[in-house]
């Protein structure tokens, strides 16, 4: 049975401290703290949330305690809350701001009780999300009281003005759509779950990300958390939300909208918050111990997958191991090869394309996936030209010609005008591999045998070309290939010229 009369019942939509404040004046005409003391209830444990400090109330007002529960955000630990089974944190709270729709207000007080007594906070306006008023569609106010009692949220406190003044207040308010944030936030506490990627995280990353996403777009990159008002952020929920509530691709299309830009104003060759802005700040700040997956990793790998980077880069707060592209004259410089030569070797190779070019000037807009190119560069420095290329092979300038017309040697590139010498040369990788291919097949010896004689003898001897006599030498068509041990390479191998011409006969009978 309840101890104090007349009964003041709890109001559905009101917070646990609306109720208790209105009490407070409904019986005494004073502030909570005097009265909450009186009823033998801890100020503190109940504006907490704590359920014995709400049954205490209860009992003593006679209300039922179900209801006010419901409503209750209670504090869990520093500055981390649940409220209906959501966790939350400080930064989900408008507190120790108190929020109030000064229409909401002047209605409130059409009743029988006194002004103040009837005037209620409603729970929806604790959420820091929720800027606008459901009911009068306009701006939500906020007040802030300088006392160390500013938690409590006393409306006859920090809204003394009278019905006549709010509705004033409503009217200069204004309008504005309720932002589809703001609703989302609501349904999510409320147990609705419709949009799987926000719904992973945390309430309060899900807010942020769409928050500070839409600032960027909406404000620009030189846009700063602190200089934004609250119809700011509001707006910039709006924006971010068209992009966050798609998932990750609708994330990835607003962060491709913002490099455009970047790119559209001549900022190409910038990056991190010069495109990103608040955002790259945000997460990449070595001091947030907040959990910040999955978004991190979203921004970091469409980063990755789209800008360049070198090993050891910081994005997004995690350095990079293996980037996926960078710029030319960047992995020129960490691979220490000529940056022209460089060029000219990845146009050669089809990696770049000469319409890439600006200017003339070996200005690239475009980016060189960075696995080729770093593997191009070392191809680049291990590769020597024709004369080098013969001597490591002991072989004449037909025979390298051969071997290149007949593709048992490739040179690192060979495409279009961009083909120059160096382009041309070949990868001692394969003269080595050549170079063991012909040790196996030929048979050492330490002198001439009388029936030998060295390829070029053969040729003339044979008359048959050398263009026929080295596809069959390295395809094992000769039976006997002898390999004269005080020589390397081709000029070390002797045939038989009866053999050789006898493949002209083979060739002639067939």
């Amino acid at each position: 049975m309840g101890k104090l009369k007349p009964y003041l019942p709890f109001v559905t939509d009101e917070t646990p401290l609306s109720w208790a404040t209105r009490m407070a004046t409904f019986h005494t005409g004073g502030r909570l703290v005097p009265f909450l003391n009186d009823m033998g209830v801890n100020y503190q444990e109940f504006a907490k949330g704590a359920p014995e400090a709400l049954m205490a109330l209860c009992e003593i007002a006679g209300q039922d305690v179900e209801p006010v529960a419901h409503n209750a955000v209670r504090r869990t630990g520093h500055r981390t809350y649940v409220f209906r089974g959501t966790s939350l944190s400080a930064e989900d709270l408008c507190s120790p701001k108190t929020r109030f729709c000064p229409a909401c207000l002047a209605q409130d007080s059409q009743s029988s009780l006194s002004m103040h007594a009837a005037r209620r906070c409603r729970l929806d306006w604790r959420f820091a999300a929720v800027r606008t008023c459901f009911v009068h569609t306009m701006p939500l106010i906020d007040r802030r009281s300088s006392q160390w009692d500013a938690m409590l949220g006393e409306l006859p406190v920090l809204v003394t003005e009278t019905d006549a003044e709010l509705e004033e207040q409503a009217v200069q308010q204004g309008e504005r759509v309720v932002s589809p944030l703001q609703t989302y936030v609501l349904r999510r506490l409320d147990g609705e779950r419709d949009h799987p990627w926000l719904d992973s995280m945390s309430l309060e990353l899900a807010t942020k990300v769409t928050e500070k996403l839409g600032a960027v777009l909406e404000f620009g990159t030189k846009a700063r958390p602190w200089d934004l008002s609250e119809d700011d952020w509001d707006a910039a929920g709006a924006t971010g939300w068209k992009f966050t509530a798609a998932g990750p691709e609708g994330v990835r299309n607003a962060l491709s909208m913002l490099q455009r830009k970047a790119m559209d104003s001549g900022q190409g060759g910038l990056v991190k918050t010069d495109i990103f802005g608040m955002t790259h700040a945000w997460l990449s700040a070595k001091r947030n111990t907040k959990v910040l997956e999955p978004v991190r990793s979203l921004f970091r790998a469409h980063y990755l997958a789209t800008m360049q980077a070198i090993p050891g880069d910081l994005i997004f707060g995690e350095p990079v191991k293996a980037p996926q592209f960078s710029s030319l004259e960047t992995i020129a410089r960490l691979e220490k090869v000529d940056v022209r030569t460089f060029r000219n070797l990845l146009i050669g190779k089809g990696i770049l394309s000469k319409s890439s070019l600006v200017g003339g000037q070996g200005v690239l807009r475009e980016q060189v996936p960075y696995g080729l190119g770093v593997s191009a560069a070392n191809e680049m420095k291990r590769s020597v030209a024709a004369p080098e290329g013969m001597q490591m092979l002991n072989a004449s300038r037909p025979i390298w010609k051969i071997l290149i017309e007949q593709r048992y040697l490739v040179p690192i590139a060979e495409g279009g005008e961009h083909a120059t010498v160096r382009c041309k040369a070949i990868d001692v990788r394969q003269i080595t591999k050549l170079t063991a291919r012909l040790e196996k097949l030929a048979l050492p010896v330490d002198q001439i045998d009388n029936h030998f004689r060295t390829l070029a003898k053969c040729a003339e001897i044979s008359r048959l070309p050398l263009t026929e006599i080295i596809p069959a030498l390295l395809s094992k068509r000769f039976k006997t290939v002898q390999r004269l041990t005080s020589e390397v390479g081709f000029k070390a191998i002797l045939l038989d010229p009866k053999e050789v011409g006898q493949l002209l006969e083979r060739r002639s009978n067939g």
